[in-house]
């Protein structure tokens, strides 16, 4: 990742959570809020980044995942009770 970091603060809401999918990168609450700010792009949620190929020919963007996050993935994927959270992401662009 080589580019300047585009900051995004993304809220995870309860409508977020009741319509994720868990076990689910495409669907899963991050991925849902993060839609909201990047709307018609692919997004991609690990438990430890994200990625967003843009449809528009631009590179794709790569951000990792604060710890609070990680654990909100893994504790929605293990179905256990998930609340709202704000993550604070630093989106570079994929060298390759």
């Amino acid at each position: 990742m080589s580019s300047p970091a585009l900051k995004v603060t993304v809220n995870v809401t309860q409508d977020d959570i009741d319509n994720g999918v868990r076990v689910c990168c495409h669907f899963c609450p991050i991925a849902l809020a993060i839609s909201r700010s990047f709307p018609g792009e692919e997004i991609y949620v690990t438990r430890h980044l994200v990625k967003i190929r843009r449809s528009n020919g631009l590179k794709t963007l790569i951000a990792n995942l604060p710890l609070h996050a990680t654990l909100f993935v893994s504790a929605f994927d293990d179905e256990a009770v998930v609340f709202p959270i704000t993550l604070a992401l630093a989106f570079e662009e994929a060298t390759r």
